[in-house]
């Protein structure tokens, strides 16, 4: 991963500045940790928040015409980051699972804290 824009998205992470949500990338204001990093991606003019009003569930598109996603990160994000996937996998260990992995969509909506999730992302990515 791009280490200035992994510094980025750990930061943001654990700034408190984005309410954690699950299921989309942000819907009502809320945000998953691949979100956050959509947000950063708009403010660098990487990608556009696509919010037409026409998602009844209130969730928000992000991304290029071709390359717009609302649940993983879209390829142009992906790409600028220096990611290996649309959905990192990163290691998730437990006591009886000491090898595990999880995804960080899974983890965010899998109850892990945004700061959880960053301590995940600074230690694998």
């Amino acid at each position: 991963m791009n280490p200035v824009i992994k510094g980025q998205w750990i930061a943001a992470l654990r700034s408190g500045d984005y309410t954690q949500g699950h299921g989309w990338l942000s819907a009502d204001g809320d945000y998953c940790c691949l979100g956050v990093l959509c947000e950063l991606a708009v403010h660098a003019g990487v990608i556009e928040r696509l919010d037409n009003g026409e998602n009844p569930d209130g969730a928000i598109s992000y991304g290029v015409e071709g390359d717009v996603n609302r649940q993983v990160l879209p390829q142009k994000v992906r790409i600028w980051a220096e990611l290996d996937e649309v959905d990192p996998i990163v290691s998730n260990p437990s006591p009886e699972y000491p090898d595990d992995t999880d995804s960080l969509a899974n983890m965010n909506d899998g109850g892990y804290t945004f700061g959880e999730i960053a301590d995940a992302i600074e230690r694998d990515l």
